[in-house]
């Protein structure tokens, strides 16, 4: 067999030149692809798992929250209940003195 290269002169060529670079034998292109594959599918996984884990972290989150201004305001009606409370019986023990 015989090709041209470009500046015109013949150059032969034979089907075991070794220029086409070929998978190593105990690897064929289906296992690869199989393999390539599964790890993008594990990636997948991973990722739609960690996807939910932050989704549960972000639902225990809110509801901290939540729980944490419920106490919050629970406290400062206590804190205001107190303070009124005080301020009730200075006025009286004050009215008490003026009597």
């Amino acid at each position: 067999m015989c090709n041209t290269l470009l500046i015109g002169e013949p150059v032969a060529v034979s089907s075991n030149s070794g220029l086409t670079s070929k998978l190593p034998s105990s690897i064929p292109t289906e296992t690869m692809s199989e393999r390539y594959h599964q790890q993008q599918m594990e990636k997948i996984k991973q990722l739609s798992d960690l996807k939910m884990q932050l989704q549960m972290a972000a639902t225990e989150a809110a509801a901290a929250k939540a729980e944490a201004e419920k106490a919050r305001q629970q406290l400062d009606n206590f804190l205001k209940q107190r303070e009124s409370d005080v301020e009730e019986k200075s006025t009286d023990d004050s009215s008490r003195r003026n009597k």
